[in-house]
């Protein structure tokens, strides 16, 4: 086991492996030496210059997104760009990374439809979409966000775009998806029908909402309810049985009483804080699931170097799976709201994330999460948990960055 804390100087060597565990949100500042290398510009609709770049720290660690806008502006108007940033290539190609401004999307969301029917505007080609389509009025755009917005890697070259959004008409069968195809500058809405191996569509889904949305591939994407399962969307009428080794990874943190059995929250003494830490692997061809490790609670917090670095005995939190290993996880564990406190200054709000191999039962390694990466800075935790990414990969294989 080892133990490492974030540093303001140059990430190590490790920094440039496989995946990264990244924020959701970023935030503003200026690139120290090494961030250089990752650094790639544009411009916004507005005409400002922003550099987006990645202060990259291998897991458990979380690496930081930070964006520079620098210009002049003579007014202010809300509006939300989105952009795609691309690690480069590798091979002969060599490229530098990327930062491209995404087209403007005009479509409402259907709930803006559902709620507000006034404000809704007939497109010149609604022959194309369905009659209830509607485009938001001058000068507004569509947000995308996190959890219902997915990227597509299509090749070396080509990135598809996806946001998902379920119907709210009981039974929820059907599904929006606003697509920006590779190549083209322009957005496309498509409603498709939800495919279900069961009778209960409307029970299931009366209350789903995206968590997260993970890309498998080259053809598929995931978006994830944590409570109540996931849609799958293939880019292709191939069939799903083409893929014979595409799988997606999942891990879940479940309260335990003391006597073994499964339950949201326990009131005895003995089990208040129990919990259970299972991996598992979904065969997408077969659609089986196989389970890759257990980790109690119990055997957790018996780990040598668990009581060393002084950790609570609390329910583990915001799970990240590794991208390379199945039965690797990190978890953040904070005192924190689990205790009365008397504010973000009393040390049980300090955090932790903990990297723990559920088959083998070891601690590999732990990090003090509010010790900031950039000096005396501290990392802004949005509850939103973090995103594996395989972006350090792509970068290393940059000749800019090479070893």
């Amino acid at each position: 086991m080892e133990s490492t804390e974030p540093s303001s100087d140059a990430p190590p060597a490790a920094a440039y492996t496989s995946w990264v565990m990244l924020n959701h949100h970023a935030r503003r500042g200026n690139p120290i030496a090494a961030e250089t290398k990752t650094a790639a510009s544009s411009r916004t609709s507005n005409g400002d210059r922003i550099t987006a770049f990645f202060r990259l720290t291998p897991p458990p660690a979380s690496t930081g997104r930070t964006a520079r806008v620098r210009g002049e502006r003579t007014g202010y108007r809300l509006v939300f760009n989105h952009f795609a940033y691309v690690a480069g290539g590798g091979g002969a190609s060599r490229r530098p990374p990327s930062l491209s401004l995404l087209p403007p999307c005009n479509f409402t969301m259907q709930y803006q439809r559902k709620t507000d029917r006034s404000r809704r505007v007939t497109m010149a080609h609604a022959a194309a979409h369905s009659d209830d389509t509607a485009i938001l009025r001058h000068g507004e755009t569509r947000k995308f966000a996190s959890k219902n917005t997915g990227v597509l890697r299509r090749g070396e070259d080509e990135l598809a775009v996806v946001q998902l959004e379920l119907g709210y008409d009981t039974p929820r069968s059907t599904a929006e998806l606003c697509v920006l195809r590779p190549g083209r500058d322009y957005w496309e809405l498509m409603r498709l029908s939800i495919l279900h191996d069961g009778e209960t569509v409307g029970n299931e889904l009366s209350s789903w909402h995206a968590d997260a949305v993970v890309p498998i591939g080259d053809r598929f994407l995931c978006w994830v309810d944590y409570l109540r399962g996931f849609l799958l969307c293939c880019s292709t009428r191939t069939p799903i049985s083409a893929d014979g080794s595409a799988a997606v990874g999942f891990v879940s943190v479940d309260r335990r009483c003391c006597g073994g059995g499964s339950v949201n929250r326990s009131n005895c003494p003995r089990s208040v804080f129990a919990f259970t830490i299972t991996t598992w692997t979904l065969t997408i061809d077969t659609m089986t699931w196989t389970k890759d490790g257990v980790l109690d609670s119990d055997e957790l917090w018996a780990l040598p170097g668990y009581e060393e670095h002084r950790l609570p005995r609390v329910p583990a939190e915001y799970p990240v799976l590794s991208v390379v290993d199945p039965g690797v996880v990190c978890l953040m564990v904070s005192a924190g709201h689990h205790f009365s406190t008397d504010g973000d200054d009393n040390p049980d709000w300090r955090r932790w994330i903990i990297m723990v191999d559920t088959r083998s039962k070891t601690l590999q390694c732990v990090v003090r999460y509010n010790s900031g990466n950039n000096g005396d800075e501290v990392d802004f935790f949005d509850h939103l948990g973090f995103i594996p990414s395989e972006v350090s990969s792509y970068l290393k294989q940059n000749a800019s960055i090479a070893d």
